[in-house]
């Protein structure tokens, strides 16, 4: 509340000004004193405004307060083909060779299967020489790195107890050149 109190030798709007100055002070210092006890409160309010508006322009639901601010620290997202968000962590449920669907069930699935020994040196040659995923160390294992397609291949091959990180090293050596995959082409070529 602003009380103006007029004395006879000031004029009226000095008065007001002064008045108004020691106002806007108190204001700024109350702010100050306020902020840490209000930041939160404000910060939900703000929040659940965002998230109401967010419902009533682009009818999306949010429900939890904090999920758009998390969101917003995301840099890359996964998506399927059918638009659902996924972890990006594949892993091959089944495969058909030889005119033979065998499904993923166990860990060593690819090395007792009916698959001929010179068909599953094949696929891991071309699971191997046609990858540009890499291999790194983790704490205790060796975890592979890059496309999820890629490093889901490369699991499959781990999981059968293929020592990947081996045959890479010899891969490196083994190749001549390599054309990687252009969407112009639809191909990739390596030359052994």
């Amino acid at each position: 509340m602003l009380v103006v109190r007029i004395s006879g030798d000031d004029p009226w709007y000095e008065v007001v000004f002064q008045q108004t100055m020691k106002s806007a002070n108190m204001l700024v210092v109350l702010f100050v004193v306020v902020v840490p006890e209000g930041l939160p409160l404000t910060i939900g309010v703000s929040l659940a405004y965002t998230t109401g508006r967010m419902y009533s322009e682009d009818h999306i639901l949010v429900k939890q307060l904090d999920a758009p601010e998390k969101m917003g620290e995301v840099n890359e997202i996964l998506v399927g083909k059918t638009s659902t968000i996924t972890t990006g962590d594949m892993k091959i449920g089944q495969f058909l060779c030889e005119d033979k669907l065998i499904k993923n069930t166990r860990k060593n699935t690819l090395l007792h299967c009916e698959l001929s020994k010179t068909t599953v040196d094949y696929i891991k040659e071309s699971i191997l020489f046609n990858c540009s995923a890499r291999i790194e160390m983790d704490a205790t294992t060796y975890v592979p790195v890059g496309n999820p397609t890629e490093v889901g291949l490369l699991k499959f091959l781990q999981d059968a107890d293929i020592p990947v990180h081996l045959l890479i090293q010899l891969k490196l050596n083994r190749i001549k050149t390599l054309s990687p995959f252009s969407s112009y082409k639809k191909r990739s070529a390596t030359v052994l």
